[in-house]
């Protein structure tokens, strides 16, 4: 049986990380499964181990435990290789999870990295960086600096009010963002946008802990899904987000719904942009796709 690598952010989802790996580590001795696993200590930290055990030649995958921002810099290190990606969701969102379909069951888990299949998936490319769920620029780059910077964040967490504080988070950059006019083009077609909230470049259909940006994205298909909130004002904005939850958005006259593998943005001023909801450099502004550019431990195919 082929060793197994895992990368461990324990402090994801405020210690879940911790958790989860305890749960899987008891059923990889249950099983006799061999293993080696490191722990995250840094920001990018996960990328470097990545990059550490592929030049190991040890491992046929290395299975990523922790949220949405483990996973990215985990395909980070893997992309280029011939390695597998695993993933076991352990942060507050878990879109990528979510929308892959992965068990977070220890059990479930374990079986489908020793069985599983390998799925060939697409990876953006933003700048510098990657992302396997999506990009976003202005409102919702926004509410991924404040998040990210909270200091009151994590301790609402720890005590269930994780949605309370993300609420209030939303509501602070929803009044300090002023809607910019922004160039969007997408495989040699142009649109002008004026009023724009967001530009959301995705890859799987989720972002921001289950908003259901856009429906219709899938990391198998070669191309992005792009979304764009335009031409409204703030109140209807707000009175309209929690369609977002259930993709009803898309309905909307505010919203255009674009296709495409290589992007490329211009507006009148600066915005702040995310890639899996971590802050990214505000000045990224050329996305491109690389088409089956990972591959991805998936449960066994029937």
């Amino acid at each position: 049986m082929a060793r197994l690598g895992f990368i461990v952010n324990a402090a994801s989802g405020n210690g879940r990380g911790a958790k989860v790996w305890s749960a899987v580590e008891r059923e990889l001795s249950a099983r006799s499964v061999p293993y080696d696993v490191f722990r995250t200590e840094a920001s990018g930290h996960a990328t470097a181990l990545a990059q550490r055990m592929v030049r190991d030649r040890s491992y046929d995958s290395i299975t990523a435990i922790g949220g949405d921002g483990t996973v990215n810099e985990v395909a980070a290190g893997l992309l280029g290789s011939d390695v597998a990606l695993g993933h076991i969701g352990a942060g507050s969102g878990n879109d990528f999870a979510r929308a892959m379909g992965l068990p977070s069951e220890p059990s479930e888990a374990v079986e489908a990295l020793v069985r599983g299949d390998r799925l060939e998936i697409d990876v953006g490319r933003a700048g510098g960086r990657v992302f396997v769920n999506s990009f976003g620029s202005g409102f919702d780059g926004e509410v991924a600096a404040r998040s990210n910077g909270s200091p009151w964040k994590r301790w609402m967490n720890k005590i269930g009010l994780g949605a309370v504080s993300y609420g209030l988070i939303v509501l602070a950059a929803l009044g300090a963002y002023r809607p910019a006019r922004v160039n969007v083009a997408l495989d040699g077609r142009s649109y002008d946008f004026d009023d724009v909230w967001l530009v959301v470049a995705a890859n799987l259909p989720y972002l921001g802990g289950g908003m259901h940006i856009c429906p219709g994205a899938s990391a198998t298909d070669g191309v992005m899904d792009v979304c764009v909130v335009h031409g409204l004002g703030r109140l209807r904005l707000l009175r309209h987000f929690p369609l977002i939850y259930r993709g009803a958005h898309v309905s909307l006259p505010y919203v255009t719904m674009l296709r495409g593998a290589r992007l490329s943005l211009k507006s009148d001023r600066t915005l702040a942009c995310h890639v899996d909801g971590e802050t990214a450099e505000p000045l990224v502004t050329e996305l491109t796709l690389v088409p089956r550019g990972l591959s991805l431990i998936v449960p066994e195919r029937q």
